[in-house]
C-alpha cells in the first residue's frame, strides 16, 4: 500500500514527469537578485545621461559674458562688452596691477587748470573713473573698436616691456544713446598689452585725438560723466 504522504515518484516513462516555467525552481532570494540586477542594467543609461558632464560656460559676472582672455583679440571683445553693458567688474578684470592712462597731447589745453591731475594714473584711478563714468549715466552705451582691427601679427613690440604688444592708432568710438540726441565720444589709442598667467591684460592706454570733432575717453575720464557734446 502506498502512504497517503509518501511523494509519488513520475519519470518522463510514466508520462508522470511535470514541467515547470523556468527559473521557477531557483530560490526567492536569487529571483530577488536577478530582478534588482535587471532592473539595474536598464537604468543605467539613464543614470549615465543624468550624470554625464557639461561643457563649462565662461564665467560671467553680473550676467555680463567673459571671455577667456587667451589672444589679445578677446581682450578687446571683453571691453568692447563691458563698456557697453556698464559692468566695472569685467573692466577691472580687463586690465594689469600697472596700468597706466595718457592723456592725448590734443586735449591737454582743456585740462590746463589742472595740468597734473593726470599724472601717476593707475589702475585704481581708472577704476574709480569709469565706476563714476557708468553710475551717473541712465543711458544707453554702445562702445566699439575700429574698424580695422589689426592680426595679432601686426601688432607692434613693445621695446621698453619684454612680451608687450599694442595696437598702434586703434579706433575707438562709445555712443550714448540720447533718444533723438545721441553723443559720441571717439579717438584713437596705442592700446598695450601683454600675456600673463592669467591671459592677456592691458597695461597702459595712450589717447590721442582722430581729427573728428569728438571729445575722447581721456576727457570723459577727467570730467568722470559723460555730456551732451556741442557737435552731437
Amino acid at each position: 500500500m502506498t502512504h497517503a504522504l509518501r511523494p509519488v515518484s513520475g519519470n518522463s516513462e510514466d508520462g508522470d514527469f511535470v514541467r515547470r516555467p523556468a527559473g521557477s525552481g531557483l530560490p526567492g532570494c536569487v529571483r530577488v537578485f536577478l530582478a534588482l540586477s535587471l532592473g539595474s542594467f536598464l537604468l543605467f543609461p539613464v543614470a549615465g545621461c543624468l550624470f554625464s558632464t557639461r561643457t563649462p560656460e565662461p564665467p560671467s559676472v553680473n550676467n555680463v559674458p567673459w571671455a577667456d582672455p587667451d589672444t589679445p583679440a578677446r581682450v578687446l571683445t571683453n571691453v568692447q562688452v563691458t563698456f557697453s553693458a556698464k559692468s566695472i567688474a569685467n573692466y577691472d578684470r580687463s586690465l594689469a596691477d600697472d596700468f597706466t592712462f595718457v592723456l592725448a597731447d590734443g586735449d591737454r589745453p582743456e585740462v590746463a587748470q589742472e595740468p597734473t591731475y593726470f599724472d601717476g594714473w593707475n589702475k585704481q584711478r581708472e577704476i574709480a573713473a569709469f565706476t563714476s563714468v557708468f553710475q551717473n549715466s541712465k543711458e544707453t552705451v554702445a562702445f566699439s573698436w575700429g574698424p580695422p582691427i589689426p592680426p595679432f601679427e601686426d601688432m607692434v613690440l613693445d621695446p621698453a616691456d619684454t612680451g608687450g604688444k599694442y595696437y598702434e592708432n586703434l579706433k575707438y568710438q562709445m555712443v550714448v544713446r540720447r533718444g533723438g540726441a545721441d553723443t559720441t565720444f571717439s579717438g584713437l589709442v596705442d592700446l598695450y598689452l601683454r600675456e600673463q598667467p592669467g591671459g592677456w591684460s592691458i597695461y597702459k592706454w595712450v589717447d590721442r585725438q582722430d581729427g573728428l570733432g569728438h571729445a575722447t575717453l581721456g576727457l570723459v575720464r577727467w570730467k568722470r560723466k559723460v555730456w551732451v557734446t556741442k557737435e552731437n
